[in-house]
């Protein structure tokens, strides 16, 4: 609801007022607003007032100017039409029209003269096809202006104009106390009497053939053009809920039925114009004064649809609903015709129309016609008696035609004994005590309550000894009713709740809070004509579906006399007619009227918080109702508004955020917040409803709540395809590891190989030729005498082939493949060939900074290939001298052995094996051989190999 004041704009959500207001800076940001209150099709509010256009923009909930006037005046929004033109009457320049989409604006200047001296406040108003009508001047009728072809129609002159509203098709006005219909040509169709004397501001019809009227000196109106007659509500400071002021200015009525009724100076105030769900008596606590309080006990409805009820401290009374008026009835202790105390707590009607008033006293019969109570005497009770008794709960006929009365004592039996009655209580004990009601079933049993000792089935032979069936002993048993749709069943009021008793299988079922009730102490039931039921309680009336097996609860909010009720008040008339009688009054309504229905409220949202901050729907969300959200923005608040005002408070909202939710969640809290969505997209769907139980038509948001970027798809695409990029790769290095480790393996395995195919050939070449020229001259020693230097040749060989085993042994030795390991040892084994040649010679060995590994077939080819070159210069060069050398330098071994002996050509071609084998000793470990020799200037030997350091 939207409220236009001299304040600003309201917003009324059933809750709560927001006020929006612009900053009075300037006179052009006036906040007092004038005629209507316009809503586009964007749902932005549009109105204006003497200063200027303003627009509420509903996407930043906020106030914004669009348009300011040149000239202060008194102009007044009227509508926006279908192609978003806001019209605009200015009361002394003419019409104004403002297009809300190009941001253009037109004037239309009044055709006639205005008398300054007889302006008076403007009407004005709408009709069917988007006209404008309006009187500014006394006595000058109204004008109409056509919105289509921007034209002016005049009429009604020389009548003084009240105001104007729309009928259908037809015109309406009050004018001097008429009431004027023209037709929509602006012709006179009639002219009746109507309320004259008034100041009258605005009129409103109903949808039930009422006119309302604002007045400003005599409050509301009503007009029932049914039946012809006012009736006036006014301020009245002994009533609450009374008109807070007479100066009534404005109506509206909302799509609930409700009258909105503006004031100067008393605010805002709601009428309810429908049909009240529950008739009330009284309608307020001061309307009798004659009674002493409305506690209400009993019920019966006459012929005349009169209402007889009985009260607990007010006697008898007879209510008549067409007038208002109440006949009373008071105990007088002086006359013995008067009414049996003035607590009545049964009114009964038997099948010979006399009808039976049971007060605090006793039980009397009520001659109408004389307005006389006949007392009707029973035994062993009235000795007991005393003013506060509440002495009968509820009365029975039987077939028989006794009478079975259920009293503070027990079951009372009443009986005709010629032209007058008379009663006991019954003989059998087990029905002395308090007895709450009785029911005669269609066999001729009685089931009757007792608060006490329990639901008892009592045969036709009530006085019999014979002992009786008991359920639900020691549960506070109210009342007791026959299913009329099955008549086996019986329904118990209880303070434990209603009770469904099955007679033949004794069974039961029990209803109560958890079921859907309000309350669970009930005090009686009505089935209606569908076989529901209405249930009073100590919280209200509830209403039982028995089919769909739902509870609907109603309370004093609802229109009753409050939200507690009484034992035995409760009652069906034969007119169908269900009274509920209570501390403060009673009710009264047609069933088939109830639970009523109305229109569906609408639901909205009102407030949406993101991470405690206000967000304002952008055009994109409002259109296609979608929020979407960065993943740190997850945290939501909500707030809901159900569009019923009839009584707000009632309203509940539903609502599920599917993909969070597992169920719809109904609260009377319209608001809700939801904390750390996670990633995903969820689909809020609310809906409302009001205090009658109409629910609204389920709305939707979706809310899209984005993931991070390391949690996006491309992202897991992207992240897999480097996982799988990587496995790969490791997958290919651990592959080309296990490869390189084959490769090296063979390698390993062919160096192996190798290195026994070497030392198979040395120890072939070596020692086997060593080993064959022994065996030779051994066998010529054994066929000739041989020389002894040849017999010292045999040893000279022997040595040398222990010498070359053990130099194979040398290298093939793990702990000998160091490069200092090799000068040592090569040192030792140069000396054992030097120390006898006779020749001067020098061993200068560096000693390496590093661990130089050698491999086998190294070492054994740089000894051998010195000692190789040593061994041919001690054999052939004559030298004087010998210098074996070995150094290391920028990584590389050098080696070189110098003689100053003959020399020889290095170019010539050599017959022996000597510098064959050098060459291919250290050609075979890579080694680069250098030989400088001369004939008689000596010779010089170096090869140099590139090391590894470990």
């Amino acid at each position: 609801m939207w409220f236009g004041t001299a304040h600003g704009l309201n917003r009324f959500d059933g809750k709560k007022v927001q006020v929006y207001k612009l900053p009075v800076t300037t006179v052009a940001n006036s906040n007092f607003i004038r005629g209507n209150i316009c809503e586009d099709a964007s749902g932005n509010i549009w109105f204006c007032n003497e200063t200027g256009i303003f627009c509420f923009n509903r996407l930043k909930d906020a106030l914004e100017i669009q348009l300011g006037f040149d000239i202060y005046n008194q102009s007044a929004g009227t509508f926006i039409d279908a192609d978003d033109n806001f019209w605009i009457i200015h009361p002394i320049t003419g019409i104004g029209v403002y297009n809300i989409t190009k941001r253009q604006y037109r004037h239309y200047s009044l055709q006639f003269k205005i008398n300054l001296q007889s302006f008076v406040w403007m009407h004005f108003m709408v009709d069917t096809s988007g006209n404008l009508l309006f009187r500014i001047q006394r006595k000058d009728g109204v004008y109409k202006f056509n919105t289509h072809s921007q034209t002016y129609e005049h009429a009604l002159a020389g009548r003084d104009i009240y105001t104007m509203w729309m009928n259908g098709n037809e015109y309406c006005f009050l004018s001097d106390g008429k009431l004027i219909v023209l037709n929509n040509s602006m012709q006179l169709q009639r002219s009746d009497d109507f309320v004259a004397g008034k100041e009258i501001r605005n009129v409103v019809p109903d949808n039930y053939g009422r006119l309302w009227i604002a007045t400003l000196d005599s409050g509301l109106m009503m007009y029932n053009k049914n039946n012809r007659q006012f009736t006036n509500y006014r301020h009245n400071n002994a009533r609450l809920k009374s008109l807070p002021f007479d100066l009534t200015t404005n109506l509206y009525i909302d799509r609930a039925d409700n009258l909105w009724i503006g004031s100067d100076g008393g605010g805002v105030s709601r009428l309810d114009l429908k049909p009240p769900r529950f008739n009330l008596f009284p309608l307020n606590e001061g309307d009798y004064t004659f009674l002493k309080d409305y506690f209400t006990r009993c019920f019966y409805e006459d012929d005349q649809q009169k209402i007889w009820f009985g009260t607990h401290n007010s006697g008898l009374n007879i209510f008549d609903p067409a007038n208002g008026a109440v006949e009373h009835f008071e105990y007088n202790k002086d006359d013995k015709s008067s009414l049996p105390g003035n607590i009545v707590s049964t009114i009964f009607k038997d099948r010979n129309d006399q009808i039976w008033i049971c007060g605090s006293r006793g039980i009397s019969i009520f001659n109408e016609q004389e307005k006389k109570f006949a007392p009707v005497q029973v035994k062993d009770i009235e000795a007991f008696l005393n003013p506060y008794d509440v002495f009968v709960y509820s009365m029975i006929q039987l077939k028989n035609g006794d009478i079975i009365a259920a009293t503070i004592y027990g079951l009372v039996q009443i009986k005709l004994h010629g032209n007058k009655y008379s009663g006991s209580l019954y003989t059998n004990k087990q029905f002395h005590g308090a007895v709450t009601s009785a029911i005669e079933m269609y066999d001729g049993s009685l089931w009757i309550t007792m608060p006490l000792n329990g639901l008892k089935h009592v045969a036709r032979n009530i006085n019999s000894s014979k002992e009786n069936e008991v359920f639900f002993k020691g549960i506070d048993l109210r009342s007791v009713h026959i299913d009329e749709k099955d008549s086996t069943m019986l329904w118990i009021s209880s303070g434990n709740g209603l009770i469904h008793f099955n007679t033949i299988s004794k069974k039961y079922k029990l209803y109560d809070e958890k079921d859907g009730m309000a309350n669970s102490y009930v005090y009686g039931v009505l089935e209606d004509e569908r076989h529901n039921f209405w249930i009073s309680s100590n919280k209200g009336l509830i209403y039982f579906d028995r089919l769909l097996q739902r509870f609907i609860n109603y309370d004093v909010n609802d229109g009753l006399q409050s939200n507690e009720f009484n034992t035995s008040a409760f009652y069906k008339s034969g007119s169908g007619k269900f009274y509920f009688g209570g501390v403060k009054g009673f009710n009264w309504f047609t069933s088939v009227d109830a639970p009523f229905t109305n229109t569906s409220p609408g639901t909205a949202i009102t407030s949406v918080l993101i991470n405690e901050k206000p967000f304002h729907l952008d055009s994109t969300a409002n259109a296609n109702r979608i929020i979407v959200l960065p993943y740190h923005q997850n945290s939501i608040a909500l707030q809901f508004a159900s569009l019923d005002y009839t009584r707000p408070e009632a309203n509940r909202i539903g609502y599920q955020l599917k993909g969070w939710d597992n169920d719809e969640v109904i609260s009377s809290e319209m608001n809700t917040r939801y904390a750390n969505l996670s990633p995903g997209s969820y689909e809020l769907v609310y809906r409302s409803v009001n205090s009658n139980g109409a629910w609204s038509n389920p709305a939707r948001l979706q809310i899209i709540i984005t993931a991070p970027f390391w949690k996006t798809t491309w992202f897991y695409l992207l992240l897999i395809g480097v996982l799988i990029g990587v496995v790969i790769m490791i997958t290919r290095s651990i592959a080309q590891q296990k490869f390189l480790k084959q490769i090296a393996a063979l390698e390993r395995a062919n160096e192996l190989e190798n290195e026994r195919q070497r030392i198979g050939r040395e120890m072939h070449d070596d020692i086997g030729a060593g080993l064959t020229q022994i065996t030779l001259m051994s066998e010529a020693a054994k066929r000739t005498a041989m020389p002894i230097d040849q017999l010292n040749e045999i040893g000279v060989t022997s040595r040398q082939l222990v010498s070359s085993i053990s130099e194979i042994i040398w290298s093939m030795n793990a702990e000998n493949n160091s490069l200092k390991h090799l000068l040592s040892y090569m040192r030792e084994q140069l000396h054992k060939l030097m120390e006898h040649a006779g020749i001067p010679f020098i061993i200068e060995f560096s000693v390496p900074a590093n661990n130089y590994i050698l491999s086998n077939e190294q070492r054994r080819n740089i000894l051998l290939a010195t000692k190789e070159i040593v061994h041919n210069a001690v054999k052939h060069s004559q030298a004087s001298s010998i210098k074996i050398k070995a150094e290391i330098e920028n990584e590389f071994l050098q080696i070189s052995i110098e003689d100053d002996g003959v020399g020889f050509n290095v170019n010539k071609e050599h017959s022996g094996n000597g510098i064959r084998n050098i060459k291919k000793r250290t050609a075979a470990i890579g080694a680069e051989l250098q030989v400088q020799a001369m004939p008689a200037k000596g010779s010089k030997f170096v090869f140099s190999l590139l090391l590894k350091s470990h």
